[in-house]
């Protein structure tokens, strides 16, 4: 189970069984593999397909009401620009380009500690799979299964 597959076992099973008037999401970015607090190996795909399925939950059930917040994510060069930016094409219908746009590049290159990416999204060839993966895929396996039997049948 990735984070996304995990997302998606539990989430919108949940929100339906809920019959949320609103939802409100928050959408921290501290758990991609750049931030520095807690190396949880995600990549930009998880802070894309999250927000789109937020969005698509929110006019399923609730009419469209979804209130979307900022939250956690500590490489404020690499990782939250880009996060934020896929968040802010799901709630406005945008698309995500594909690359960093020039200006942002030129005005903020110079101040980056650190080099900052030419593209949106990550190259997954740049984050390869650890020796944990599979440790972390039964664990998230287990956690999604926890919630589906012990947490869903009391929001039934």
């Amino acid at each position: 189970y990735s984070f996304i597959s995990t997302f998606e076992a539990v989430v919108p099973e949940a929100l339906r069984h809920f019959g949320p008037d609103l939802i409100l999401s928050q959408n921290g970015c501290d758990a991609h593999k750049l931030d520095p607090l807690t190396h949880l190996s995600a990549t930009t795909r998880l802070y894309e397909h999250v927000p789109a399925r937020m969005h698509d939950l929110a006019h399923e059930l609730c009419d469209g009401r979804w209130v979307a917040t900022g939250g956690g994510g500590y490489d404020i060069w690499r990782v939250v620009p880009r996060a934020w930016s896929a968040l802010w094409a799901a709630v406005s219908h945008q698309e995500l380009p594909e690359k960093v746009p020039g200006t942002w590049l030129e005005r903020w290159e110079a101040k980056s500690p650190v080099g900052l990416p030419r593209l949106v999204r990550d190259d997954a060839a740049d984050y390869p799979t650890g020796p944990r993966q599979d440790e972390i895929s039964d664990k998230n396996g287990r956690s999604a299964q926890e919630v589906i039997e012990k947490v869903l049948p009391l929001i039934r």
